[in-house]
């Protein structure tokens, strides 16, 4: 595959087969470069899936941290108070 432009041959303008053979590069050219932009689009699409995945995946991993502090705060609040209302009494 050619990855020059294929400029305008002077030629071309009296010769249809050139132009009509010219233009074909030329198109081969243009699909060839959209491909390499739609692989490269693919790829960033998986790495920002997987970039918002891995996010994701923290958060849930911080809640369920978050929670299990909370639950440990909560019991050992629970049991002074417990603690202290049985020594009232």
């Amino acid at each position: 595959m050619i990855d020059t432009v294929i400029d305008p041959v002077e030629e071309e303008s009296n010769d249809l087969r050139l132009h009509v053979t010219l233009c074909s590069l030329r198109y081969n050219q243009l699909i060839h470069k959209f491909t390499e932009v739609d692989v490269r689009l693919r790829q960033i699409e998986e790495n920002i899936v997987f970039i918002k995945e891995t996010l994701q995946n923290m958060d849930n991993a911080k809640d369920k941290t978050y929670l299990k502090w909370g639950g440990f705060v909560i019991v050992t609040l629970v049991g002074v108070v417990m603690s202290l209302a049985l020594k009232l009494n």
